[in-house]
C-alpha cells in the first residue's frame, strides 16, 4: 500500500479544497510471444491520489499529448484522501470481455495531462507511461 500521501499531508495541503498528489510513473505490461493471465499483472497501473477538503463529486480527465481527452472518470469522493486506479484499456477484445485475452488494446507509452476538477476547483498533473520490457 502506498502511504506516501499520508506522509506528505501537512497543514498546507489540509488547507486546500483540492490537492492532487504526485502521480507515480506507470508501465505497460511486459510482452511475450503468447497470451496469458499474467500479462496484465506485469503492468504498473496509474493511480491518482488526491485530497478533498469537503468531499463531493469530482471529474478526472486524462488527455494525450495532442490535448485530446481520452479518459474521463466522474464519481463522488469522500472528505480526505481518495484513490482512483486506471487499467489503461483503450478497447477490450471484441470476442471476449476478459482483459486477459489477446486483442485488448492499451493506451501507448507517453506523457499524459491529468486534470482533476471538484467544486469549481481544478488541479493538474502529468502521468508518464513507459513501455514494459519484453520477457525472454
Amino acid at each position: 500500500m502506498d502511504i506516501s500521501p499520508i506522509q506528505q499531508t501537512n497543514d498546507g495541503i489540509l488547507g486546500k479544497d483540492l490537492h492532487l498528489f504526485d502521480i507515480r510513473d506507470a508501465q505497460l505490461p511486459k510482452k511475450r510471444d503468447y497470451d496469458g493471465d499474467w500479462f496484465f499483472e506485469t503492468a504498473k497501473y496509474p493511480e491518482f491520489l488526491f485530497y478533498m477538503k469537503s468531499g463531493g463529486n469530482y471529474k478526472l480527465e486524462v488527455s494525450d499529448e495532442a490535448g485530446e481527452v481520452i479518459k474521463t472518470i466522474e464519481e463522488s469522493g469522500i472528505k480526505g484522501i481518495n484513490r482512483i486506479e486506471w487499467d489503461l484499456v483503450k478497447a477490450e477484445a471484441k470476442y471476449s470481455k476478459s482483459a486477459y485475452k489477446g486483442g485488448t488494446s492499451l493506451y501507448p507509452a507517453g506523457n499524459y495531462q491529468v486534470k482533476l476538477t471538484s467544486n469549481g476547483k481544478s488541479i493538474s498533473g502529468i502521468l508518464n507511461i513507459s513501455q514494459g520490457k519484453a520477457i525472454d
